[in-house]
């Protein structure tokens, strides 16, 4: 098997210097062993939900001067994909045919790279090795986050803002005493609960200047490919940051750049980019980030977002009222489009993430743990009242309810990789806006004190791996609960008094009628009471002592005052290690010193 594009490029093309001879025969088809570059890129209006995310491919093969990109399509099979930034992919190399045209699907005519002229054939396309993400936090171990900034200037268009004013939006101005305003390090600080560390001596900044046309490579037949600032495709994104990294290195004196896994170019805005950011899904040795500004002030949200797929967090759904999912749509994490309300430059507020995207980062963990399917701490009948925080104020701060298990999701590319393990899994959180810069500062306040119920469907395994890039199995908002029925945002979503869905059969749950009942009771500063009943009648009366019979706060009913002793003394959540035991019954929890990860209830 051959290792370097640079060797099929010379048999694709060793012929061609003939003059007057008749052209030779095709190659044979060829295997050959790339590394998988996975791209997000979003609209120029960052949190515009109408806007589809376009994922682009590309495969890395050799290294230093014998280095290749090739571009490759998926067509069709794209949204159930299983691969990310760093996967090892053996292909077919095939010739390029006469009159080549776009892939729609794998079975189409091959879509062959311009920029290197190889084609791949990713139908023929087998899995060698699959990273796992190394910036998720497991257990608790703290992340420290490692990068250069590259602020560039590009022809004769400068940098939307100075190096200083970048450095006070990156880093807080004083190391020894909580920020002021919200800079990166204070996003990932405070969001994290300290678990995730963007600090100034592991993440180096530099002004680089670009210019207007450069060599991007040579092709083994000889032909320059240049890149140029008028355009916007793979010369330009992968010949600026190569450029833009050697200016930097050189002048900040950095002999080896390999510990700093992040490259992040800042853009003075482009109009040929047709994106407010790029970025890599997952990190495997480095990864890049482009941001493409169009402001003199760094839009935190945007950087915060395309520095999360380096994490390998995916984007964060939501419902419609009508059940359609929306692509950014959650308003309640960053990334959806959560951005801060009422603050232009989004530096004196932020929103942190959701529950099940902070869970799958490794930033929050559960503290309440329930199964119906296994009726593992709630039976029929006998609502539990459950007061949870506002996730302000510890990292233990969602109820995991686990209703059943699901098929495997089957990825349909590469062939042959296993199956992912599914569950039908609810999170229920509660958010509380704080004072500026504080945790969820930039809520707007219509979504403060509110309770929010997400589905979120991949069951959490390790070692952690990004999530495939497909709604059924990402983190959607579903439901928004409040004592008071209203609309949020422009009434694009309503907000209930009561979320009760009947899941029908589940394994291993006698009856055909399996629900979940919330309310919520109270809600004030810090703490919301909710009354979580599992219903197993279709008709509420029907229950003795069932859902219809509601507690209150002052009054609660017998069975309620039951289960919630019960639940204060039963045994506290797994942990990511133990993922294969059942859930334990639900109690509230001190947040330990590591973080713990909710099982996946087998019925």
């Amino acid at each position: 098997m051959l290792s370097y594009a640079a060797i099929l490029l010379v048999a694709f093309f060793a012929a061609a210097s003939g003059q007057g001879q008749a052209p030779p025969s095709p190659p044979p088809p060829t295997r050959v062993t790339g590394t998988v570059i996975v791209l997000h890129s979003h609209g120029e209006t960052w949190n515009d939900t109408s806007d589809e995310t376009d994922v682009s491919y590309a495969a890395l093969f050799g290294e230093g001067e014998n280095e290749k990109r090739v571009r490759f399509n998926l067509g069709a099979v794209s949204d159930a994909a299983d691969v990310v930034t760093g996967d090892k992919i053996t292909f077919t190399v095939r010739q390029q045919a006469a009159g080549q045209r776009h892939r729609q699907l794998l079975s189409d005519p091959l879509e062959c790279d311009p920029s290197s002229g190889l084609c791949l054939d990713a139908g023929q396309a087998t899995l060698e090795s699959a990273v796992t993400a190394k910036d998720f936090v497991v257990d608790g171990k703290p992340v420290n986050i490692t990068g250069i900034i590259l602020h560039a200037s590009v022809c004769d268009t400068p940098a939307k803002m100075s190096l200083d004013a970048l450095r006070g939006a990156l880093f807080n101005a004083d190391q020894s005493s909580p920020s002021k305003n919200v800079t990166l390090q204070h996003y990932y600080g405070t969001c994290s609960y300290g678990k995730v560390q963007f600090l100034p001596q592991n993440n180096l900044v530099a002004s680089v200047s670009l210019p207007c046309s450069a060599l991007y490579l040579t092709t083994s037949t000889g032909q320059s490919v240049f890149y140029n600032s008028s355009a916007c495709a793979d010369p330009e994104l992968y010949g600026w940051q190569r450029d833009a990294l050697a200016q930097a290195t050189q002048k900040l004196g950095v002999a080896d750049a390999s510990p700093f896994k992040r490259r992040v170019l800042i853009l003075p805005y482009r109009p040929a980019c047709a994106w407010a950011g790029l970025a890599m899904v997952g990190c495997g040795v480095t990864c890049a980030t482009w941001l493409n500004q169009g402001s003199s002030t760094l839009f935190m949200p945007d950087l915060f977002h395309e520095l999360g797929h380096n994490i390998g967090l995916q984007h964060s759904y939501r419902f419609s009222d009508t059940g359609q999912p929306i692509d950014y749509g959650d308003w309640t994490d960053p990334m959806g489009s959560g951005a801060a309300a009422n603050d232009p430059f989004q530096n004196k507020s932020m929103v942190c993430l959701s529950a099940p995207v902070a869970f799958k980062a490794g930033w929050a963990r559960p503290a309440f743990n329930l199964s119906l399917a296994g009726r593992v701490g709630i039976v029929p009948a006998s609502p539990l009242i459950v007061t949870l925080p506002s996730m302000h104020l510890t990292d233990a701060n969602f109820l995991y309810i686990n209703v059943s298990s699901l098929p495997d999701f089957i990825p349909s590319w590469p062939g042959g990789v296993p199956g992912i393990p599914r569950s039908n899994q609810l999170f229920v959180s509660y958010r509380v806006k704080q004072p500026a810069p504080g945790f969820d500062s930039g809520l707007a306040d219509e979504l403060s004190q509110k309770v929010y119920v997400h589905s979120y469907n991949t069951t959490y395994t390790l070692p952690v791996r990004p999530d495939i890039n497909r709604p059924e199995l990402l983190s959607t908002l579903v439901a928004v609960l409040s004592a008071k029925a209203t609309s949020a945002k422009a009434g694009g979503m309503s907000v209930l008094t009561q979320y009760r869905l009947d899941f029908g059969n589940l394994p291993g749950a006698p009856g055909s009628v399996n629900g979940l009942d919330l309310q919520p009771l109270v809600l004030n500063s810090t703490h919301a009471v909710l009354r979580v009943c599992y219903f197993t009648v279709a008709s509420e009366d029907l229950a003795e002592d069932g859902c219809g019979n509601a507690p209150t706060p002052s009054q609660p009913s017998t069975s309620c005052s039951k289960a919630a002793q019960s639940a204060a003394s039963a045994q506290p959540a797994p942990s990511a290690a133990d993922a294969a035991k059942p859930p334990t019954a639900a109690k509230p929890q001190a947040p330990p010193a590591a973080a713990k990860a909710p099982a996946a209830a087998k019925p």
